[in-house]
């Protein structure tokens, strides 16, 4: 069975959150499956600006095939929406952007 795993970010410099899950899941799984990470270049969830130059890489025999990240993220715009969104009585059609 082939199986793809879609995470949003993916390596060993990731310890933490979904990602790390994420590549637990997959690493054990590969005894079973022929699987395959998809995933961003990005390292850093603040910005997520791409760091991964190579569109592919094998980690702990897990292949990982990256996609560039086409926007990054303003991390001072991003926290004052933030801020809004949590802390500010609103309704749904503001948080639409």
């Amino acid at each position: 069975m082939k199986v793809a795993f879609v995470v949003q970010r993916y390596g060993l410099e990731i310890n933490g959150g979904a990602e790390l899950h994420c590549r637990w899941v997959t690493e054990h799984m590969n005894k079973y499956w022929d699987v395959e990470v998809l995933t961003t270049k990005a390292l850093d969830y603040i910005t997520w600006e791409n760091y991964f130059t190579a569109p592919k890489a094998m980690i702990n025999g897990v292949p990982v095939r990256r996609f560039p990240v086409v926007k990054t993220r303003n991390p001072e715009r991003f926290g004052k929406i933030q801020n809004f969104i949590l802390e500010s009585e609103h309704r749904e059609e503001d948080e639409i952007l």
